[in-house]
């Protein structure tokens, strides 16, 4: 578990950053209540999907909360359409490993549906120790995205 200030703390020290290294990461910004981190970054090998990513403090576990959204880009009449895409097999488009990963987060803000992984198992993978808690936490659960990720720690 974590604190939401030492959350809010990490996110600006050691997220941000990280994201900002990632070759996948095309843009990234934090909330203006700097709770929230959201991504957007290029799929590991199909240039026509993009991934949104958010990264927020869940108050009811205490531990980073990972939701997400997978968008597909088409061409249409010589027009880019970039529209949600919920493909019929996750594990094809991602690395799932054992995470459990759902559709079923109902966005705050705007309503709509994200995939959420679960972090029931949180504590136990990335360990209770505050000091570099983002940094172990992001290295396990965003390798969903990029089996590398973690390298973005390496200086």
């Amino acid at each position: 578990m974590i604190t939401k200030e030492v959350f809010e703390l990490q996110i600006r020290e050691t997220l941000l950053p990280a994201l900002r290294r990632w070759s996948l990461c095309q843009k990234v910004s934090l909330s203006d209540d700097k709770a929230v981190v959201t991504a957007v970054v290029k799929h590991l090998s199909l240039p026509y999907y993009t991934l949104e990513i958010q990264v927020e403090y869940s108050n009811i576990y205490q531990e980073p909360q990972l939701i997400f959204k997978v968008w597909k880009v088409q061409v249409e009449q010589d027009i880019e359409v970039k529209q949600v895409y919920f493909p019929p097999d996750l594990s094809r488009l991602l690395n799932l490993q054992d995470f459990v990963i759902r559709l079923d987060y109902l966005h705050n803000l705007n309503r709509d549906l994200w995939y959420s992984v679960h972090g029931c198992d949180t504590n136990s993978i990335v360990g209770s120790q505050l000091e570099h808690y983002l940094e172990r936490w992001a290295s396990i659960y965003l390798t969903i995205f990029d089996p590398e990720f973690s390298r973005v720690f390496i200086d």
